[in-house]
């Protein structure tokens, strides 16, 4: 399959680092799934294969994440076969065709959580053997950023002296770099990471020397033990979002510290200096709430909260 892949790209215009890392990262499982059975071309891209894959994934992979792996195959599949002269191009595209109806609907799930569910999941991370958890969780809960970019955030972003993260362009989804300020929790939390030996990641594996690169493992057993089994790590950002605007910080800032380039207020506030950026940080962060909060060993478990049964009415006599 990655044979494939590259030579498609010499006929098809070159995919950007960033693309290419993102789907790396996304169809590690599939591939991986496909090349140990010997599938390593187009042509093995067959509905059943596939069907055959997402059945096996079932047992080990969260719905929402083989929904993503199949967007993304598809999406791959038809960037890469769109020359007309592709040889072997199948047609229709056989990711299309494989059966959903078993696989649970992203547009299911909450999209943010309150402030005391929050509370809940920064003790839940607090309280995990590895400390990296204590420290990315308070880094995505309280910037909003992308949990890929928090997971490859590199020293060389970081300015401690500045109070303040500065992604290259290059590890953002849109292409375009943003500075992040941080708030004194996570400044403190970031600033307790003890340096690597190479120095590089911020976030380094301690078991295997490198950055940390798939850690839903670690996740599930955390939102398990704050009482909501489905939370996302993505809904982490829009969690911040929605407490930052809740608590009053403007839309311009949100939008400029989350990098949503798509609003034309977004290019304006990124031309001026980060100074009253992190005066509204300090202000309006999520981790804030009036209070210092440290979020040590006070987690409990609590199982989600149910509705009562409705009560059907008495017919009228």
């Amino acid at each position: 399959m990655v044979a494939f892949i590259d030579g498609a790209q010499r006929r098809a215009k070159p995919i950007k680092a960033s693309t290419a890392s993102h789907y790396a990262q996304m169809l590690a499982g599939p591939v991986t799934w496909f090349e140990r059975r010997g599938f390593d071309r187009i042509a093995h891209l067959t509905t059943e294969n596939l069907t055959a894959y997402v059945r096996e994934a079932k047992r080990r992979t969260p719905d929402i994440q083989i929904r993503r792996q199949l967007t993304a195959l598809a999406s791959l599949v038809r960037y890469v076969t769109g020359s007309s002269d592709f040889e072997g191009k199948p047609d229709p595209n056989a990711v299309r065709l494989v059966p959903k109806e078993d696989l649970a609907d992203v547009t299911d799930r909450p999209r943010s959580i309150e402030r005391d569910e929050l509370d809940r999941v920064l003790s839940a991370a607090a309280t995990h053997r590895d400390p990296f958890w204590r420290r990315f969780v308070l880094l995505v809960a309280g910037t909003g950023m992308r949990h890929e970019e928090a997971l490859g955030l590199e020293w060389g972003e970081v300015d401690l002296d500045g109070r303040r993260i500065r992604l290259r362009p290059e590890r953002v989804k849109t292409g375009v770099g943003r500075t992040i300020p941080l708030s004194s929790v996570v400044f403190e939390a970031i600033g307790a990471v003890p340096r690597a030996p190479d120095g590089h990641h911020v976030f380094v594996n301690p078991d295997t020397g490198q950055r940390y690169v798939n850690v839903q493992k670690g996740w599930r057993g955390i939102r398990k033990r704050a009482g909501l089994p489905k939370l996302r790590l993505h809904d982490l950002r829009h969690t911040f979002q929605h407490l930052a605007r809740d608590s009053g910080m403007s839309e311009e800032d949100r939008m400029t510290i989350a990098g949503h380039s798509s609003e034309v207020v977004h290019r304006q506030y990124a031309k001026g200096g980060t100074a009253g950026l992190q005066e509204e940080m300090e202000k309006h962060s999520p981790l804030a709430g009036g209070k210092r909060r440290t979020y040590k060993n006070t987690v409990t478990t609590q199982e989600p909260k149910s509705s009562p049964p409705k009560r059907r009415k008495k017919p009228e006599s």
